[in-house]
C-alpha cells in the first residue's frame, strides 16, 4: 500500500485533492528507461511530478541506483527536492538521500563531472536549459539513463513520450495597450487591483533582469509592499514567495500564482509559452516604442 501511494496523489478535474494517475501517466511509470529518453507534454500534464515518482520508483527497485534530478534554475531545482521529500515521508518509504541529487542547469554547466558517479540523469524542463548543456549531456553520458521533460519535440531523443491530457487550462488573458511612457501609470494601476492582501499570488514579469530594479522601487513605494525579486540564483533557503513576485520569463520553472501581468514590447497571438507556465488568468500590458 504505502510503496504504491504515488498512484494517489496527482490531481485530477473531476477529484482536485487527489486521485489515481491517469492510464497514460502509470503506463510511463512502469516502462523500463534505457538510454535517452524524453517525456512531452503541455503545461500542467504532470511532467515534472512524473520525473519525481519515476525516480522514486527506480531508487527503490534498485539499491544500486544513484540519480540526478536537474532544473534550469536554482528555484526549480529547490521545489524538486521539496516535492521528492514530500512523496517520500507521504508514502513512508526510506531512501537514502545521498542517492539523489538535485541541481540546476545554470551551475553544472562547466562541472558535469558531478554527474559520473550517477547511474542517470533527469532533467526537467530542459527546453528552458541551454541547449550546449543538454548537447553535453548526450555526448558524455551516453553509458547513462537520460530522462528529459519537455513541452516541444526536437527529434533527438531515442525515445520519445507523450502525454496528452493537461491538467491546467490554457490562460484566460486581457491585454492593455499603452505608449512607453505610459507603462509605469499602467502598471501600478493594474497591479492595485490584484494587491489588496500584499501582493500575495501575483507574478510580474518583465521583458529582462535589468528591468526588476527599475520597476521594483516604485511598485513598492506605491502599493506599501516589499515586493520580491525572482532571478536565476533565487534561493527558498534564504527567502520566501509569499510576496508580490517580480521576475522574467526564464525564471518561471516550478513558479505558479493566482495572476501573472506580462510586461512585453513584442505582443504576439501566442503567450501560451510565457503565461500558462505561472497561472490560468493574466493581463498583458503591451506597450510603443514609438
Amino acid at each position: 500500500g504505502a510503496l504504491s501511494t504515488h498512484t494517489f496523489i496527482l490531481p485530477t478535474p473531476d477529484y482536485p485533492a487527489g486521485s489515481i494517475l491517469s492510464p497514460q501517466q502509470n503506463h510511463f511509470l512502469s516502462i523500463p528507461l534505457s538510454n535517452s529518453t524524453t517525456l512531452y507534454g503541455d503545461y500542467g500534464s504532470g511532467k515534472s511530478l512524473l520525473l519525481i515518482r519515476k525516480a522514486m520508483l527506480m531508487l527503490l527497485n534498485n539499491p544500486n541506483e544513484k540519480i540526478a534530478l536537474i532544473a534550469p534554475t536554482l528555484l526549480s531545482s529547490e521545489l524538486l527536492r521539496d516535492g521528492f521529500v514530500s512523496l517520500m515521508y507521504y508514502g513512508a518509504v526510506s531512501i537514502d538521500l545521498n542517492r539523489v541529487l538535485f541541481l540546476h542547469a545554470t551551475k553544472e554547466f562547466d562541472n558535469i563531472k558531478i554527474l559520473q558517479d550517477t547511474t542517470a540523469i533527469f532533467c526537467d524542463d530542459c527546453y528552458m536549459m541551454d541547449k550546449r548543456f543538454i548537447d553535453t549531456l548526450k555526448q558524455k553520458m551516453t553509458t547513462k539513463i537520460l530522462l528529459f521533460t519537455s513541452i516541444l519535440e526536437d527529434g533527438d531523443s531515442e525515445k520519445n513520450v507523450h502525454l496528452t491530457y493537461g491538467y491546467r487550462n490554457k490562460p484566460i488573458f486581457s491585454t492593455l495597450q499603452c505608449s512607453e511612457k505610459g507603462i509605469l501609470p499602467t502598471l501600478l494601476s493594474e497591479l492595485r487591483k490584484y494587491t489588496t492582501d500584499g501582493g500575495k499570488g501575483v507574478i510580474l514579469i518583465l521583458p529582462d533582469s535589468s528591468y526588476i530594479p527599475h520597476y521594483k522601487e516604485p511598485i513598492d513605494e506605491y502599493l506599501a509592499l516589499n515586493s520580491r525579486s525572482l532571478t536565476l540564483d533565487f534561493s527558498l533557503q534564504y527567502q520566501t514567495m509569499d510576496d508580490l513576485i517580480i521576475t522574467t520569463a526564464d525564471c518561471l520553472s516550478g513558479v505558479s500564482g493566482s495572476h501573472v501581468i506580462l510586461l512585453t514590447s513584442e505582443p504576439s497571438e501566442d503567450y501560451t509559452y510565457v503565461l500558462s507556465r505561472a497561472s490560468e488568468t493574466a493581463t498583458i500590458i503591451a506597450y510603443s516604442n514609438s
